[in-house]
């Protein structure tokens, strides 16, 4: 559940693994948290795995969207992808986090978007 104000909203698209088959998907930025983080939400809008092409679509996020505003997406955003119904079988989460650590990125399911 979104309980902050979402500040900008987009489709975009991302280069897949499927070289002839773009994903797609709407992007929420939410108003900036107390801390400066800025939280997004994605909704994948076509039968890729966001998962599978993270790195496409946060390339995507950075050129698209923050490389405008100067801020690094990787320092200063929190994504959440919401889990479709496969994904929330597995994780029993509505959001799947997208946490950058260490140069690696990992997920983590959660049913709250940080406040």
């Amino acid at each position: 559940m979104i309980d902050r104000r979402v500040v900008f909203e987009k489709t975009l698209m991302y280069s897949t693994i499927a070289r002839n088959a773009p994903g797609s998907f709407q992007v929420r930025v939410l108003e900036p948290r107390v801390d400066g983080r800025i939280p997004v939400v994605i909704d994948n809008l076509t039968k890729q795995s966001p998962l599978e092409n993270i790195q496409s679509i946060v390339h995507v996020l950075q050129g698209e969207i923050f490389q405008r505003i100067n801020i690094d997406v990787r320092r200063s955003v929190d994504i959440y992808i919401r889990a479709n119904a496969e994904m929330q079988r597995q994780l029993k989460a509505e959001y799947v986090q997208v946490v950058f650590a260490s140069g690696r990125i990992t997920f983590h399911g959660t049913n709250e978007i940080a406040a």
